[in-house]
């Protein structure tokens, strides 16, 4: 006898796979923003939209660190959170985070991550 619906059961678990991973980037970059604010978020339509999208755990990290040593929003520590880190200037940020993925960090001149050693 022939199963008419193991191909359903196939594309239903990669959506469920696909899914799996969706909510497990989505939990870490929400814990980070967590971390730096105090305050928690559950869920981002924002983010999970990012995500399906095709942006990368990595970027998505490195767009929440970026933005985070910003003047503006160590200012205005109210703003720093998801609706806004992912909303309509998304695109801007995530260009300035691959920008900052890209290029080599730099050690300031006479540091030392020891400096009691010396």
């Amino acid at each position: 006898m022939v199963d008419l619906h193991d191909g359903d059961r196939d594309e239903a678990d990669e959506e469920d796979e696909a899914e799996a991973k969706m909510r497990r980037i989505e939990a870490t970059v929400l814990r980070r923003i967590g971390e730096l604010t105090g305050c928690y978020y559950g869920q981002s339509v924002e983010l999970q939209r990012r995500i399906r999208d095709g942006a990368t755990e990595e970027e998505l990290l490195a767009l929440v660190e970026d933005q985070w040593e910003r003047e503006f929003f160590r200012r205005e520590r109210r703003l720093f959170r998801p609706s806004v880190l992912f909303g309509r200037r998304f695109p801007e940020y995530l260009a300035q985070a691959r920008a900052r993925l890209t290029q080599p960090r730099r050690v300031p001149a006479g540091y030392r991550p020891f400096p009691e050693w010396d």
